[in-house]
């Protein structure tokens, strides 16, 4: 990382980068997330191993409640990246009290629902559901200090926050996976090093940062991102919840590794859409970001589901073990349907940053197919759930582009700021 990455310039001039800037900034960004999602996987295959199926099941299902809960951490991002974007000054103070209030709040919506998802998924007490509800706190407010680096376009100090927080939730969650072998304790442990991860990446994002002000927040403006993004996750982590509550603990284990591959191919191409967000927010980039990142994100998708298909039980084996090894004529669909996904989630920035929220109404539709399809008829295996969110996020996608399509032709709302 060089001291150019760290002190590029915000606003028209960064803007303005060349394509050696942008390929350079991807490259800063790729390796932070890189990094964090192997460490992330790290995690989830330790406690595969540690904790067995049935208990895995039950860690598994709190992750998914993580990355559900988290679209309020994305949604700040957003909204702070769009202020920030193209602009010498913006309202950080107000930011960052709305930032406050939405960690705490989020924490607290998921403690308050803690005891009917417990019934939900057939947990034996609602201890692991609060400790995920505590790890959201922290993960809500990093989200804040992320926009700040992201909508500057400063990658450098975006990675290290990333890093930042994303060491301390697994150093967590592997001291807890190393003193116990229930998923509650993991979760408290996570809970834990994900507060202190935070807490040095406010401390490294400092400069970048205000004290909060409790005036001006920007409440409805973060609901609006950050519901767009919980439908989208809601959509990509239904199908493990829906297999914990419809197949036996050992056929839901099996389902929450294949999740586990779903992930990596979700996650690895992560570094597209954060450097491209800044550039889909300027309506002069937008339709280049957009044409560039889908090729991208179309080539690595691809590629991984082939390298998947090819090695599917060196994958399977890698992720859980040889105790998961039914799954792997499977593989690839969950590899397929991670890719997918993140294609999805680009194109619903894209709607996003030009102000169309109806992208959203759309996104929940799909939600409503998969669950219905699942619920009804598509329920019998971990073949018949994966092949249903396969197809569902793919027509998601083909409804993304056609979007973009009618944008270019001038037929949506113009970008609003």
């Amino acid at each position: 990382m060089t001291d150019e990455t760290l002190a590029a310039p915000a606003g028209p001039a960064a803007t303005a980068a060349p394509g050696g800037s942008v390929v350079r900034q991807g490259v800063v960004v790729a390796i932070a997330l890189t990094t964090a999602n192997i460490l992330s996987y790290g995690v989830s295959a330790v406690a595969s191993r540690r904790l067995g199926p049935a208990e895995f099941g039950v860690f598994a299902a709190m992750l998914s409640l993580v990355i559900v809960g988290v679209v309020v951490s994305l949604g700040l991002q957003t909204v702070v990246t769009r202020a920030l974007s193209g602009r010498a000054e913006a309202p950080l103070s107000a930011l960052a009290g709305t930032a406050l209030a939405a960690s705490v709040a989020t924490g607290a919506v998921v403690a308050a629902a803690a005891w009917p998802l417990a019934a939900f998924l057939h947990l034996a007490s609602p201890a692991a559901v609060l400790w995920t509800a505590a790890t959201l706190v922290p993960l809500t407010w990093a989200g804040f200090v992320q926009g700040a680096a992201q909508g500057r376009e400063r990658f450098g100090i975006l990675a290290l926050v990333v890093l930042a927080v994303s060491t301390g939730k697994v150093m967590g969650g592997l001291v807890g996976l190393a003193v116990s072998r229930s998923a509650s304790t993991t979760m408290a442990l996570t809970a834990a090093g994900t507060l202190v991860g935070a807490v040095v990446a406010t401390a490294l994002a400092r400069h970048l940062l205000v004290r909060p002000a409790m005036h001006g927040w920007r409440v409805a403006e973060v609901a609006m991102a950050a519901h767009a993004l919980f439908a989208l996750f809601v959509l990509s982590n239904t199908d493990l919840l829906l297999a914990r509550h419809f197949l036996p603990p050992v056929a839901a284990g099996l389902y929450g590794a294949g999740a586990v591959i779903a992930k990596v191919a979700f996650w690895l191409p992560q570094f597209v859409s954060v450097v491209a967000l800044p550039r889909l927010v300027d309506t002069r980039r937008h339709q280049a970001a957009v044409r560039t990142s889908v090729l991208v994100l179309a080539v690595i998708g691809v590629a991984v589901t082939l390298i998947t298909a090819a090695a599917a039980t060196l994958v399977v084996k890698a992720v859980g073990g040889s105790a998961y090894t039914d799954l792997a004529p499977h593989a690839w669909q969950f590899a397929a349907a991670g890719s997918a996904l993140v294609m999805a989630q680009l194109l619903l920035y894209a709607r996003l940053a030009r102000g169309d929220h109806r992208a959203t109404a759309v996104v929940w539709s799909a939600v409503a197919v998969q669950v219905g399809v699942v619920a009804t008829v598509a329920h019998g295996s971990v073949a018949a759930i994966i092949n249903t969110t396969l197809v569902v996020v793919l027509l998601l996608v083909g409804v993304g582009l056609l979007a973009e399509r009618s944008t270019r032709h001038g037929q949506t709302a113009p970008a609003t700021s």
